[in-house]
């Protein structure tokens, strides 16, 4: 009998392997080098305009806290007290992320770790609304969201606990040429995520893409092999669409956010206004928004 798929992010052998497999993605394709930087001068801007309170940041889709972590190092200089939430949907993820915490205690820098999923973690944040300095979406978070009405139920979400005008909201796009591969690279794709880590090999066997005609948006189902030793540990998949920067625009405009950096390089912040966003325009690199409400 063949074993059914299950979803990577809560699977407990995954949870164990995902940090080994995000560092050895291609670091100058994804950013990897400059990108903790990047996230680090986003959250000081928002917290710009606030001087004895507490500053708050959000990741959402945090995983094992990779980035968190990162942004405690940096901010721990800035001896300022700070609460860090972690929000991610997958239990063995956040287990995962606990371990690494215990071993990082900081007086001033409290962390929240919270289950909740991208489109209802409103409902279980025990904090005020419209008290959060930052909410990030780093790299590839926005992709596991796969219809627009989810899409639109993680904006709304925000919009309730992102502080008015002065906080900052930010999402990390994938290029599509990341997402959607065309069929007579998925050889070489799989090389590439058959990865080694001493006891661990993650294996890919199967890409499924599909379009929606209305929309234009590319949707990737992969399946892979999760080896441990000798022996298949598990059969894992993940489900992620493709979404144009001129799309997300357009989306954070009709709910009630408006577009306040980019940034296309993994370094520099441009204003907004200063690039001119395409309906045709093909980024073959990342592409980040920042964004306030209005």
């Amino acid at each position: 009998m063949t074993e059914q798929p299950h979803y990577a992010y809560d699977d407990e052998d995954f949870s164990q392997f995902y940090d080994k497999m995000v560092e050895n993605l291609p670091s100058h394709e994804y950013w990897l080098d400059t990108i903790d930087n990047l996230y680090i001068n986003i959250v000081r801007k928002s917290l710009i305009h606030i001087k004895d309170s507490v500053g708050r940041v959000i990741e959402l889709g945090t995983g094992t806290a990779t980035t968190l972590l990162s942004l405690k190092n940096h901010l721990s200089i800035d001896n300022r007290t700070m609460d860090l939430i972690g929000v991610d949907n997958s239990k063995v993820m956040l287990q995962r992320a606990i371990e690494k915490i215990d071993k990082n205690d900081n007086i001033n820098i409290r962390f929240h770790l919270i289950q909740a999923s991208l489109t209802d973690f409103a409902e279980k944040l025990p904090f005020e609304h419209h008290s959060i300095d930052c909410i990030l979406l780093t790299a590839g978070t926005f992709h596991h969201l796969i219809t627009d009405q989810e899409r639109i139920m993680c904006l709304n979400n925000i919009h309730q606990f992102l502080k008015f005008h002065t906080g900052l909201g930010m999402i990390y796009l994938i290029p599509e040429c990341a997402i959607h591969i065309d069929d007579s690279l998925v050889k070489e794709d799989e090389e590439k995520i058959n990865e080694n880590d001493n006891n661990y090999q993650f294996i890919s066997q199967k890409r499924t893409n599909w379009q929606d005609k209305i929309n234009q948006d590319w949707y990737c189902e992969q399946i892979f092999q999760l080896k441990k030793g000798k022996d298949i540990n598990r059969t894992l998949k993940w489900t992620i669409r493709t979404c144009t920067p001129k799309y997300l625009i357009n989306l954070l405009m009709k709910n009630g956010f408006k577009p306040v950096y980019y940034c296309l390089n993994g370094i520099d912040l441009i204003n907004s206004d200063q690039i001119n966003l395409k309906d045709d325009d093909v980024f073959i690199t990342p592409f980040i928004v920042v964004f306030q409400t209005y």
